[in-house]
């Protein structure tokens, strides 16, 4: 629901920007940042981003500060610009001393989103297994399973289309959640799994995907789907619509 994520920072921040900076509004400037990544906004991500960092340096708010560094790392090495991983790595090092353990969760799940982007499959998997531990721990079942669902798309983007598939059947078939990115994400790789490998039904996996897609309206559901779409119609030869 980010656009009412927006407008709810939107209002915040409006008002607290009438009063003396402190604590809220740099949160009000991450959480505005955190919305904006979240519809594939790279610069508004940064704007919002930048002045959450600069406010929280100066007032020593660490949760602030370890969100926004999370939002602005995660555009920027989608991007491919390398600064944006020590900005993750230093949102992961500040919420894990402070005890933030779901910015600690986020930031995990970002790095491997981000790598995942860049095709760095390998570096990717290497935070993918404490990830998941250090969320599980923890009790973070949403966290957790976005964590599983990308253990699943790294296995799918290896080659490794039997574990992918157990993997995301491991989401898929789990009981239902409100949080909608693994099960989006986990559909995907089974649809991409079965076209790969010439299995049945590709396309039931996609129609289930571009439902949630087009209930959210953001492009980071309908772009990955549309994409999959894309490699599943190639795949069966329909190069001309």
């Amino acid at each position: 629901r980010t656009d009412e994520a927006r407008l709810d920072a939107s209002d915040a921040i409006r008002v607290l920007e009438q009063c003396p900076p402190g604590v809220q509004l740099a949160r009000a400037y991450a959480e505005m940042s955190a919305a904006a990544m979240l519809g594939d906004d790279a610069e508004q991500t940064t704007t919002w981003g930048e002045k959450a960092i600069a406010l929280a340096g100066r007032i020593g708010d660490t949760e602030a500060l370890a969100s926004a560094l999370n939002n602005v790392g995660f555009v920027e090495l989608s991007g491919g610009e390398l600064r944006g991983m020590d900005k993750l790595e230093r949102s992961l090092e500040l919420a894990r001393a402070a005890g933030l353990a779901t910015d600690v969760g986020r930031a995990y799940i970002n790095l491997c989103a981000a790598l995942s982007r860049l095709g760095r499959h390998r570096d990717m998997a290497r935070y993918v297994k404490p990830g998941i531990e250090y969320c599980q721990e923890r009790g973070l079942d949403a966290w957790t399973n976005c964590l599983i669902a990308a253990r699943a798309e790294n296995q799918l983007s290896r080659g490794l289309w039997d574990q992918a598939a157990e993997t995301a059947s491991s989401i898929i078939n789990a009981p239902p959640n409100p949080v909608i990115g693994p099960i989006s994400d986990a559909l995907l790789v089974r649809a991409l799994v079965r076209a790969r490998r010439g299995d049945p039904d590709p396309h039931g996996p996609l129609e289930r995907v571009r439902t949630i897609g087009d209930s959210v309206g953001d492009l980071q559901f309908l772009g990955a789907v549309a994409a999959a779409r894309a490699e599943c119609a190639w795949l069966d030869g329909r190069t001309l619509r």
